[in-house]
């Protein structure tokens, strides 16, 4: 029962704070530590409930790995506090899926998920914005152009790990064990060159006039909105014109990435044996 509560509120949560995302591109404060209390209070109910302590010890670290992963990548400067939050709350509320389909336990799925299902989203998402931008694509092929022989070098020896591991596993050079993984670190290897080129579109230059609280400075090294005391040094400063950066309305990610985990498990290898399968 805990779990159905648990995964409601999150399912609830997530779809709010994509409707923010995409209407504001700010997600609530009040939403994100809601979400956070309510999967620590929970999950520590379920885990006294459960005493099931293997289990638990493994939840909890995955949990708190996830919640590492997502606060690591905000100090870093890849995404929001929202989504931090975000991320760190799915660690603690999705402890058990309710249709059995684990791998790695439903916490760990959902990560895989989501990064997976993310650089798709991503993807889709940068070719919207940079659509109406001819160049988009000719600065992509004189990219991979000038990276050819780095390109070479990565997929051949991709392609030589693969092959070892090909023969490792099964005794000989499976030709769709190799393939199929190479197929998959080409298409992240031509997205994240792609990605690169579409960057210049989420770079914007306005008037200081047009600034205003939560924008993000191009030069500020975390995804932080300048706040009101911010703003009001900036247009005292004399500045006619500055740089802010956009980024990507990433909430509908979790979303679907919590969909996809409940009906499919780890999405990637479901993939992957249906393809092995019918080669």
């Amino acid at each position: 029962m805990i779990d159905l509560i648990s995964l409601a509120i999150l399912f609830i949560g997530l779809a709010l704070a994509s409707y923010y995302d995409l209407k504001t591109t700010e997600i609530p404060d009040m939403l994100a530590y809601f979400l956070l209390f309510s999967g620590v209070i929970l999950f520590s109910i379920n885990a006294f409930m459960l005493k099931d302590w293997e289990k638990i010890k493994y939840s909890l670290a995955s949990a708190l790995l996830i919640a590492l992963i997502g606060f690591g990548m905000y100090f870093f400067g890849q995404w929001g506090l929202g989504d931090s939050f975000l991320l760190a709350s799915s660690g603690f509320l999705f402890f058990s899926n309710p249709l059995g389909k684990n791998l790695m336990g439903p916490q760990l799925d959902f990560l895989f998920n989501l990064f997976l299902i993310g650089v798709f989203y991503v993807l889709f998402y940068s070719f919207f914005i940079s659509f109406k931008n001819k160049n988009v694509f000719r600065n992509f092929v004189k990219e991979l152009s000038a990276q050819k022989n780095q390109i070479i070098l990565y997929v051949f020896l991709i392609g030589l790990v693969f092959s070892f591991m090909s023969f490792y596993l099964v005794g000989k050079i499976v030709l769709k064990l190799v393939l199929i993984p190479l197929a998959v670190v080409l298409f992240l290897i031509f997205s994240w060159v792609y990605l690169k080129v579409c960057e210049k579109n989420f770079i914007k230059r306005i008037h200081v006039k047009n600034l205003k609280v939560g924008d993000v400075l191009l030069e500020s090294k975390r995804w932080d909105g300048i706040d009101k005391k911010t703003l009001m040094k900036i247009k005292k400063s004399g500045k006619k014109y500055v740089y802010v950066k956009t980024g990507v309305a990433f909430a509908p990610t979790f979303l679907i990435a919590l969909i996809v985990t409940i009906f499919f498990g780890n999405f990637y290898f479901f993939v992957l044996s249906k393809l092995l399968f019918l080669l």
